[in-house]
C-alpha cells in the first residue's frame, strides 16, 4: 500500500543557507507516517487512543536535491517488511513540479503496547502493508 501526503516547505524551516535543512525533512516524513496511522484503513487509530504507538528504531536518508522555502512536495510510505513487532518502511519525498528525487529513507520503526513493551503488530497493518 503506497501512502502519501502533500507539503509546502515554510520559510521559517529554511537555515541560513535558504535551504530546508535534514531535520525539517525528518519531520516531514515524522508526520507522513503519523497520518498513515491514523488513517481509518490501517486500523491502528484505536489502538493509539489506548496506548499503542510505534517509534523510530533506526532510519537512514539520502539527499538527492537541496529544496528552499515555499516548494510544494510530496511524500510517500510503504511497508517494506512486516515482521512480528517491527516494520521497515520506505519513504520518498518528491518535488511536484517535476517529480524529481528529493530525499529516499528506510526507516525501521517498533510496535509498542501500552506498557511500552513491544507488541505484535495487529493483522489490520499486515492487510493494510498488503
Amino acid at each position: 500500500m503506497l501512502y502519501f501526503t502533500d507539503i509546502v516547505t515554510r520559510g521559517y524551516e529554511a537555515d541560513l543557507t535558504r535551504r530546508v535543512p535534514l531535520p525539517a525533512l525528518f519531520q516531514y516524513l515524522e508526520h507522513l507516517r503519523w497520518c498513515s496511522i491514523i488513517d481509518p484503513r490501517s486500523g491502528l487509530g484505536s489502538l493509539v487512543d489506548v496506548g499503542y504507538f510505534f517509534v523510530v528504531h533506526q532510519q537512514r536518508m539520502v539527499v538527492r536535491r537541496a529544496v528552499g522555502q515555499d516548494t510544494p512536495l510530496r511524500a510517500y510510505l510503504w511497508a517494506e517488511k512486516v515482521g512480528r513487532s517491527s516494520i521497515d518502511i520506505g519513504h520518498e519525498i518528491r518535488r511536484l513540479h517535476d517529480d524529481a528525487i528529493v530525499a529516499e529513507a528506510h526507516v525501521t520503526g517498533l510496535w509498542l503496547g501500552p506498557d511500552r513493551r513491544l507488541a505484535r503488530i495487529p493483522d489490520a497493518l499486515r492487510e493494510f502493508a498488503g
